[in-house]
């Protein structure tokens, strides 16, 4: 079992650390459905910090065999790298944040499992990535409303369904990411300006 999939199962085993990710969560999606695109280029630090991080930390922990800490600083050493290159360069980490942003929405489907299906969904991924970067490229202010807007509020409801689920059902839980959804597009262009 390599290091990512034994994270997960002692993640997926353990309801407090659930709950604690899944609050967290909520917070975060609540933030990014009502202030996405005013914190735009921090929300892009955070997520190319997140992506760099994750690739140094499984670079290293492919190249490092040892136990030490060498890995962490690895993946830390690339986030910085990627935060501070989203800064500087706005129209990489838009690119990067949008594609991110929208292929986290595809995450929330399931795909069949057997032969093809595992190229497939890679293949949804890497085309839902691009095609949403270039898109925000384009239409940055508008895009970046809606995206946050949206895939905040989905983020939000499913957050919510996975800390009550006795009270929210499947039903009640899209209602709610819609409604989520909505409002959040709604007071982001109520309150920012065209720039």
């Amino acid at each position: 079992m390599n290091i990512v999939q034994s994270a997960i199962a002692q993640i997926q085993s353990s309801p407090q650390l659930l709950a604690f990710g899944a609050v967290i969560g909520l917070i975060v999606a609540l933030l990014l459905c009502f202030s996405g695109y005013k914190y735009a280029q921090l929300w892009m630090m955070v997520v190319c910090f997140l992506i760099g991080a994750a690739f140094g930390f499984l670079i290293g922990a492919k190249f490092l065999p040892s136990p030490g800490y060498a890995k962490y600083m690895i993946g830390l050493a690339c986030g910085g790298l990627c935060a501070a290159i989203s800064y500087k360069v706005y129209k990489v980490g838009l690119f990067i944040f949008a594609g991110s942003a929208a292929a986290s929405v595809i995450s929330l489907f399931t795909f069949p499992v057997g032969d093809g299906w595992e190229a497939l969904r890679a293949l949804v991924y890497v085309g839902v990535f691009v095609l949403a970067g270039m898109l925000a490229l384009k239409y940055a202010r508008e895009y970046l409303i809606v995206l946050t807007g949206a895939v905040g509020g989905i983020q939000a409801g499913s957050n919510i369904q996975k800390l009550i689920p006795m009270y929210v059902d499947l039903d009640s839980a899209v209602l709610l990411m819609i409604v989520l959804a909505a409002a959040g597009i709604a007071f982001q262009f109520l309150t920012t300006k065209k720039s």
